[in-house]
């Protein structure tokens, strides 16, 4: 095997490698207690998941019977598109933002150099309802969060800025997440299947969604709102776990 530092070991030489091992009783208690640790994180990981998928029938619930009392209307009556181009600057650098598919929110990319670069560069402000329109069809849709305003997006990303006295960006992009609002975007995407499937700008424009009450749909708000908290907690707590595993690994084999 050759090292990165330019260092050989050869297999003759791995074989007399003298490896000291507790007694086979202490390795049992290790592994009893790691098997243990692992029990429980994934008994907590099946709670989180059922705990997410009962939330997320709930809302899907509540929002089929939102629909029922909705007003159905074309989007670009409710939610224009928004084209903010900007002239880029070959000394500048512009933070770009990505959507994840299936509802999975905004991400950040890293920051696109001027120089040289061919892009057409649109700003995207908070609130704006964004369509990755190469993967809209398997849910690439997103709200721009605070944290979103002021990045990027090339002429794939289409901002839709939603009228506040009519409808919610995030009762619009949770539509959008449903079995109707992603056979609609499907359906709006001719063509094979990855980046040979573009959502129509047009066809996105005319495309009719629901409108509830709006009062019914600050009701809703807070059911999302509250969605966001439990996700927001649970990586929270997945991360704090992990961040522990040393220190119990460590108690484990010192003890």
């Amino acid at each position: 095997m050759q090292g990165t530092a330019n260092v050989s070991l050869k297999e003759a030489d791995l074989r007399g490698v003298m490896i000291e091992l507790p007694p086979v009783a202490e390795q049992q208690r290790i592994a009893s207690r790691l098997d243990a640790i692992d029990a429980r994180l994934a008994h907590v990981r099946q709670l989180r998941e059922e705990q997410t998928q009962k939330l997320q029938a709930a809302l899907r619930s509540t929002f089929h019977r939102l629909e029922a009392d909705a007003e159905w209307l074309p989007m670009n009556t409710i939610a224009p598109i928004v084209r903010r181009e900007i002239t880029v600057d070959p000394e500048g650098s512009y933070p770009e933002l990505g959507i994840r598919s299936f509802g999975r929110g905004t991400f950040h990319k890293p920051s696109l150099s001027g120089f040289g670069t061919t892009k057409r560069l649109f700003e995207i402000h908070t609130g704006d309802l964004v369509f990755n329109i190469v993967f809209a069809w398997e849910g690439a849709v997103a709200v721009a969060q605070p944290a979103d305003h002021g990045r990027f997006g090339s002429h794939r990303f289409i901002s839709c800025v939603c009228d506040p006295a009519r409808i919610s960006a995030d009762v619009l992009a949770f539509y959008f997440q449903t079995p109707d609002g992603i056979a609609k975007l499907g359906k709006a995407s001719p063509g094979g299947a990855g980046r040979n499937r573009t959502l129509g700008v047009a066809k996105l424009e005319e495309m009719l969604v629901p409108v509830p009450p709006l009062a019914a749909q600050r009701e809703f708000q807070k059911l999302l709102t509250l969605q966001a908290q439990i996700t927001a907690r649970a990586a929270e707590s997945e991360s704090a776990t992990t961040a522990l595993l040393p220190s119990l690994l460590d108690q484990i084999f010192n003890q």
